[in-house]
């Protein structure tokens, strides 16, 4: 079980606010704002800087440089999407399928693309990043357990119809001038090494996030095009990032993730969600506990909504995680 300080409860409940007010352009809460600028470390840490950069002004360079990076692998990885459309369809899931949430920016550094594709068709995306000068890597599942008990690895295994995770890498040149690299505070991770390269891993998901059930014939259906590909849309979207969450819940995996809570926190606010259609993907998932999330979500960032009923499809755990920040969401709407 996953082990929440109410300090932490506190950031989740902040963070979830001040997500949706940034969707929707609305003025950050003063108390927010300080919060935020007296923790910037720990939401690094949760990989959640991304709210400071775009709600406080002083810095704001910082989420600009990210956009820069995220810019840059895109022009590298956009011929190999473009040259696999006449191939098959692909899917967007993460990092650059989830910037329109956040007018444009990038929501927190990233190294990576989560490709959704069609299993007779991996051979031949494998084959196209390796001509546009990505190297393949061929990485086992490892998840980080805690404690390490058979029967979390059980559950983990049980939930993974596939053996291995394909992905592809290659190092892409980034000019970033010497001010703005000194000006990044000490604690944060570099971003571009001294050479100018920055990171970019393609990673090709046959089958999403563990999920024997959900692969690309399960989410195609609900898909949306955006300028850089197929994404899903909004409910799609939601239990992804759902899944995502309960699946680390579930297996006991280390440490307190609430990036995937602040991406459905921007979906909620993004555009008005049809309850039906999550109720009829959380089917289709094999998910009901996706569907109870995002309505629990949903009340804290809304002082209209109603807190779920029945929480009886949650893992242990995350009941606790919401504790304070769903008794308090009311004093900040």
């Amino acid at each position: 079980m996953v082990s929440v300080s109410e300090d932490e409860q506190r950031l989740l409940r902040h963070c979830l606010i001040a997500t949706a007010d940034i969707q929707n352009s609305r003025p950050l809460d003063p108390k927010v704002g300080l919060f935020f600028r007296e923790r910037v470390a720990e939401l690094q840490k949760f990989k959640l800087e991304s709210l400071a950069f775009m709600a406080l002004e002083e810095f704001q360079e910082f989420q600009l440089l990210y956009d820069r990076i995220q810019d840059e692998q895109l022009r590298f990885a956009g011929p190999v999407l473009r040259e696999f459309a006449d191939s098959g369809p692909a899917l967007l899931t993460q990092g650059l399928g989830k910037r329109h949430l956040f007018h444009g920016h990038c929501f927190g550094r990233r190294a990576d693309l989560d490709i959704v594709l069609p299993r007779g068709t991996v051979a031949t995306f494998r084959e196209i990043c390796k001509r546009h000068g990505f190297a393949e890597q061929t990485v086992t599942m490892d998840i980080e357990f805690a404690p390490v008990t058979e029967q979390a690895k059980k559950e983990a295994l049980r939930r993974t119809s596939f053996e291995k995770v394909y992905a592809l890498a290659r190092n892409v040149k980034f000019d970033v001038d010497a001010d703005t690299q000194e000006a990044l505070p000490d604690h944060f991770y570099p971003l571009v090494k001294k050479g100018g390269d920055v990171l970019l891993i393609i990673n090709i998901e046959p089958t999403l996030s563990y999920s024997p059930v959900v692969d690309f014939e399960a989410i195609n259906p609900h898909t949306v095009p955006s300028p850089e590909g197929n994404i899903p849309d909004q409910p799609a979207g939601m239990m992804i990032s759902a899944l995502r969450f309960l699946r680390v819940i579930r297996v006991g995996q280390r440490g307190f993730k609430p990036k995937m809570l602040c991406e459905i926190a921007a979906m909620l606010a993004y555009e008005k969600t049809d309850w039906e259609k999550i109720d009829h993907l959380s089917r289709v998932f094999d998910l009901p506990a996706g569907a109870v999330l995002i309505r629990y979500v949903n009340a804290l960032i809304d002082p209209n909504a109603e807190m779920p009923q029945d929480l009886s499809s949650l893992p242990p755990g995350v009941v606790d995680i919401f504790g304070t920040a769903a008794l308090e969401s009311q004093n900040l709407n």
